[in-house]
């Protein structure tokens, strides 16, 4: 049974990690994120391959990256998004900013700077983002920060018992000294810059990745916002601690888009944020008014019904293991499998039937099919909200653990066979709600 980042839960139950401190420096708030990417190596085969299908870029076009939105980090601005370009979706004529969505439409287009993540990036003209600026370029000075910092500071040399401890017992071999090190770098680098820059607030979409930069910005009182990149489970120990942390590395707000969300996080006795707000995911009406698509179309037509499927890192050789059983036992049904973690090439090892497509376009397939299979993505509420069926792969009992408590309120099954999928195919829907309320207040806390 796979049961993701269970070992970080249970070390924080059992040990007074909250404690753990290098200098003064409460280094477990940043230390759990390398401890849950250890045990995610250990627990599934393909993470440690190269697979986000954007990566393969050749090394001219890397560097000429460094120079895109080059004149945007010459001027200061009241905000500064960090942003992925992975969130990034293109559909018709229409280019959408799905997390940033809020910001884009209520803040001047010249008060911000928005930071791409990605060395790939679209056009400015098209992507609406007056002023947007690669990360790479603060990356290549953070490498030389880094070197000439190294040379003349000492390097971090400590033991921790208590971490040799966990790392023996758990089997799980993480270089905390490394790992302090590269914050102690990040940190002190990102508190030069954001000296320089002064900006009021700071947006991201993943405070995990992001800490040195959180850290530096509250050491200037600078305020950090994390927008919520998809849904928030209570199973999740990145939201959900077991301990009450240092809330120097985290956001001082999260932005969440579902009532059950914000009550879940507030209601948190270890809640480490100094506010929880609610805002509308603004891209869904957007959604669900879209017209289909004749490229689509042109694929779709001949089947009786139509399903798109969203993978799940963790388990994507088991989905698509999964979906080629279904597809096999009953070939009028078109299966539309897209990509987002591996380049296309990686399904050619499954020996797909005919009627399975890979597809590059998750949303463009959502719209234009009539039901939508994950085992617990950020789609699944997407599907539902423009009304699409949606059937849940239960692999590793994952889609029970995340979703069970929604299967009966809303237009969700859970399928543990390939047979009960299919028969649930042509169960009837009952559509009663959704995840998503697009309609609640909207309200301007960010700005303040």
């Amino acid at each position: 049974m796979l049961d993701l980042n269970s070992k970080v839960v249970e070390i924080e139950k059992k040990y007074n990690v909250q404690n753990l401190k290098f200098n003064e420096l409460s280094i477990w708030s940043f230390l759990r994120k390398s401890y849950q990417l250890e045990e995610e190596k250990g627990l599934i085969p393909t993470s440690n391959q190269v697979h986000v299908n954007y990566d393969n870029i050749p090394l001219t076009k890397k560097i000429a990256n460094i120079f895109f939105g080059f004149r945007g980090w010459f001027n200061k601005y009241d905000y500064i998004c960090f942003f992925n370009i992975k969130k990034k979706i293109v559909l018709g004529n229409e280019y959408l900013e799905i997390p940033l969505s809020n910001l884009i439409s209520k803040l001047d287009s010249n008060s911000i700077l928005y930071v791409d993540q990605h060395p790939r990036h679209y056009p400015k003209e098209s992507s609406g983002l007056r002023k947007c600026s690669s990360l790479s370029f603060l990356l290549l000075i953070k490498v030389i920060y880094t070197f000439f910092y190294k040379i003349i500071s000492p390097r971090v040399n400590f033991e921790s018992k208590l971490l040799s401890q966990i790392n023996d017992t758990y089997k799980i071999q993480v270089d905390y000294r490394e790992a302090v090190s590269n914050f102690i770098i990040e940190s002190k680098f990102y508190y030069f810059y954001l000296k320089i820059y002064s900006p009021r607030v700071i947006f991201f979409q993943d405070y995990s990745i992001n800490q040195p930069l959180i850290y530096a910005a509250k050491k200037l009182s600078i305020k950090t916002v994390e927008i919520s990149h998809g849904i928030i489970y209570q199973e999740m120990p990145q939201y959900f601690f077991q301990k009450k942390l240092n809330s120097d590395f985290f956001p001082n707000c999260i932005c969440v888009y579902t009532k059950n969300e914000k009550k879940m996080l507030d209601s948190s006795i270890n809640n480490n944020y100094d506010a929880v707000e609610l805002i509308q995911r603004e891209f869904l009406p957007f959604l669900k008014g879209i017209q289909k698509t004749s490229e689509a179309n042109n694929i779709l037509f001949g089947y009786r019904n139509t399903i798109s499927v969203s993978t799940q890192f963790p388990v994507e050789d088991e989905v698509a293991l999964f979906i080629k059983k279904c597809a096999l036992i009953d070939d009028s049904i078109g299966w539309f499998i897209s990509i987002r973690h591996f380049r296309s090439s990686y399904y050619d090892k499954f020996n797909f039937p005919s009627n399975i497509y890979i597809v590059n376009n998750c949303y463009d397939y959502m719209i234009n099919t009539n039901i939508h299979a994950s085992v617990y993505s950020t789609c699944i509420a997407e599907a539902n909200y423009i009304g699409k069926k949606v059937i849940l792969i239960n692999i590793h009992n994952l889609s029970k653990k995340y979703l069970g408590k929604y299967e009966n309120n809303l237009d969700i099954f859970i399928a543990n066979t390939p047979s009960e999928f299919i028969e649930y195919v042509d169960t009837e829907s009952f559509h009663t709600k959704s995840f998503y309320n697009c309609n609640h207040e909207n309200n301007n806390f960010f700005l303040d």
